[in-house]
């Protein structure tokens, strides 16, 4: 009976494994396309405030940000953000590989006193100048297709993706509700 019992828990840990590995990002089907948003609450928080903490977060966040920004609207409470990551992955022999794809996407901020909503967005990868949308890799995971090989590492780059933009998220919601500086640590 034990022996039963291993294998059936052995066999449903096996299955959930394989789920988490497909770590998929929402998806608007409306727009068909991946999208992160969602409103956030401040209380006491003047839109202002909200405001610069965003731009102090980002900064923090992003090499080079004051080049990354495409509209800073402090009046109407808008910030429109070139965000990026690199996919690093296991390769392997167990080495960290960094691959040489740029993944860029928008991200927009709005502000209101006592809340913010933000939104992420236009995931593409520029090769050669030629975009190429990550959907492409989220629907080629769900439909099990052919159309990327083993070495092209869909999933782990996507599961990537998605953690990398939960981290950004994280951060950005500690950030907003205090004016907290993180300090950088010295080595």
């Amino acid at each position: 009976m034990k022996k039963v019992f291993f294998l059936l828990a052995l066999l449903l840990g096996l299955g959930s494994k394989t789920v988490m590995a497909q770590n998929l990002p929402p998806y608007d089907t409306a727009l068909k396309k991946i999208i992160y948003t969602e409103v956030v609450q401040v209380p006491g928080a003047s839109k202002d405030l909200l405001y610069d903490r965003a731009i102090r977060t980002l900064g923090e966040m992003y090499h080079y940000a004051n080049d990354k920004f495409a509209e800073k609207d402090k009046a109407n409470g808008k910030i429109v953000f070139n965000g990026y990551t690199r996919v690093i992955y296991k390769i392997d022999n167990g080495t960290n590989m960094t691959d040489p794809d740029l993944i860029k996407y928008k991200f927009t901020l709005w502000f209101k006193d006592g809340k913010y909503k933000y939104e992420i967005t236009d995931f593409i990868i520029n090769r050669g100048n030629v975009p190429f949308h990550i959907e492409r890799w989220r629907q080629s995971i769900i439909d099990k297709d052919k159309k990327f090989g083993k070495e092209d590492r869909i999933v782990e780059k996507m599961n990537f993706v998605v953690d990398d933009i939960s981290k950004v998220l994280d951060r950005l919601k500690k950030s907003m509700v205090s004016d907290k500086v993180e300090e950088k640590k010295d080595w």
